[in-house]
């Protein structure tokens, strides 16, 4: 009897599933013979060869988000410090001049009320 130890082309999981049950099939007699155990131990040495792709392709695809998650983190990094040149220093007098504000007492000694005001860049 011939056993198909061959891979599915294309489809590692596949691969590691087949092998998986021709290693069960050969292993099963009570007293394999030598023919059965070629069989197992070739049947072995392929599902760890689709192990190793299968983890391969899931480290390239983790990779990729990876690398798709840090562009776009850089994208808006770039766009937020856009943003902060674009305002310049008139939005640091802002900053400073609200913060005077607030702290401006009304004129009793010792007495400091909160801003009302809220400055929009």
């Amino acid at each position: 009897m011939s056993i198909d130890v061959s891979v599915v082309a294309g489809d590692h999981q596949a691969t590691l599933r087949k092998m998986q049950v021709v290693q069960r099939e050969a292993s099963a007699p009570a007293n394999p013979l030598g023919a059965d155990r070629s069989v197992a131990s070739s049947a072995a040495t392929t599902a760890q060869k689709a192990r190793a792709e299968i983890v391969a392709q899931r480290y390239e695809e983790n990779k990729a988000r990876i690398e798709e998650y840090e562009t776009r983190s850089e994208a808006r990094s770039d766009a937020a410090a856009k943003s902060d040149e674009s305002e310049g220093s008139e939005s640091g007098l802002n900053n400073a001049a609200a913060r005077s504000l607030a702290l401006r007492g009304n004129g009793r000694s010792g007495e400091i009320r909160p801003a009302s005001l809220q400055f929009v860049a």
